[in-house]
């Protein structure tokens, strides 16, 4: 929906209401928080100084400190209204900069 360039921190992908939203790589979660931006937002620390950021989240099923491996589900989507679609907030820190997060992960 919008690209890197749009946003210069991250991208913003269109889901279907309520599904997962599962974990790029194996790491720690770092942050649990609500942010003005992104809403329900979760900070996973991974090997390497890398940092991915999962804003717009409805649910959240984990907490900080929890360990998740890659493709583990973080928590959902919000529901849609009807006519919308719903919308994650996903960014990749690495070395306290944000990077184009399809440069660090392949989108299908």
């Amino acid at each position: 929906i919008r690209s890197f360039a749009e946003t210069l921190s991250g991208v913003e992908l269109a889901g279907s209401s309520a599904a997962p939203v599962l974990t790029a790589e194996t790491g720690r979660v770092l942050l649990v928080s609500e942010e003005k931006e992104t809403g329900k937002t979760i900070v996973v620390q991974h090997a390497n100084g890398r940092m991915t950021v999962y804003g717009r989240l409805g649910q959240v099923k984990v907490a900080v400190n929890d360990w998740v491996e890659a493709g583990e589900s973080l928590g959902e989507l919000p529901a849609a209204q009807e006519g919308e679609q719903s919308l994650l907030f996903f960014a990749v820190k690495e070395k306290g900069r944000y990077v184009d997060p399809a440069d660090v992960i392949p989108f299908d």
